[in-house]
């Protein structure tokens, strides 16, 4: 089921949680017990912007708390606290600064944070973030289940986002207008590619989905190299523009794991020679 995006507040729903009480990372290094009233914030950079050390915030600030320093990399395409890992902080408007070695901060807007777990993206340092909420079930080894909903053998969980963006003729960046399916290919058949979740639109999530790990002999660590790709609403591989000026495919071999929840998102502009992008995958459990 596709996930509507929300850009300055969210509807609140009624979110399940798992039974295990993880700790939550704080910028002093220490961790507290997960209170279940409070929101589960996961911080993503996807601005498309110029990977390196000019580019990262050096602070993160979450209602005047420092939840991020310069002991932590942020920049594009990273995730704060990390991964598998969630900020904790109150219910409603929150109000996120972030700075990049300046006086004043480069990124200063209100969102609203509802009960449960949520991604936040940071797109464009001109916007208020995208928040979307965390696909339930959230896989933990303390769920409920059987083998055959979660750790099952052959099964992995992904969940694909959309933020892409284009270059129109008069040199504004402009997010991708049309809807993009993530695929992966079958490892028996490489002629055959499945779809994982729905087809999604700038700021989407396409919902979480199964993609089937066949183990390559009878007994192994349940890890394979699957390929990803992203079509476009036509059903035709999306292409980009490469640093050289020629087009290529997006693709990703990514190293995936039964049992494992992965997130992937398409990131950067499409059609720049001087922006990197590309289709990023992170495990996220």
């Amino acid at each position: 089921m596709r996930i509507l995006k929300y850009l300055t507040v969210i509807a609140s729903v009624m979110f399940l949680t798992s039974c295990d009480k993880h700790g939550l990372d704080l910028a002093d290094g220490n961790e507290q017990p997960m209170d279940e009233n409070m929101a589960e914030l996961r911080i993503h950079y996807a601005e498309p912007i110029k990977t390196g050390a000019a580019s990262r915030f050096d602070s993160l600030y979450i209602n005047n708390k420092l939840y991020a320093n310069s002991t932590n990399a942020f920049g594009a395409t990273n995730v704060m606290p990390n991964s598998n890992k969630f900020y904790q902080a109150p219910v409603g408007t929150l109000n996120m600064k972030c700075w990049r070695k300046s006086t004043d901060p480069v990124y200063d807007f209100d969102f609203t944070a509802s009960k449960g777990k949520q991604e936040v993206f940071i797109y464009d340092l001109e916007q208020a973030p995208i928040v979307l909420n965390t696909s339930f079930p959230y896989y933990s080894t303390a769920a409920s289940g059987t083998a055959a909903t979660w750790g099952a053998d052959s099964t992995a969980y992904v969940e694909f986002y959309n933020f892409l963006y284009e270059v129109y003729e008069d040199g504004n960046k402009v997010p991708y207008e049309g809807t993009l399916q993530l695929q992966y290919q079958d490892l028996r058949d490489a002629e055959k590619w499945h779809n994982i979740g729905e087809p999604v639109a700038f700021g989407q999530a396409s919902g979480r989905a199964e993609v089937r790990i066949i183990k390559s002999a009878g007994v192994n660590n349940g890890t394979r190299t699957v390929k990803y790709r992203m079509v476009d609403a036509e059903g035709n591989p999306l292409k980009y523009i490469t640093s050289k000026g020629v087009e290529a495919e997006y693709s990703l071999n990514y190293d995936t794991t039964n049992g494992r929840v992965y997130m992937f998102y398409s990131w950067g502009i499409r059609t720049s020679k001087t922006i990197v992008t590309s289709l990023v995958g992170k495990a996220i459990h």
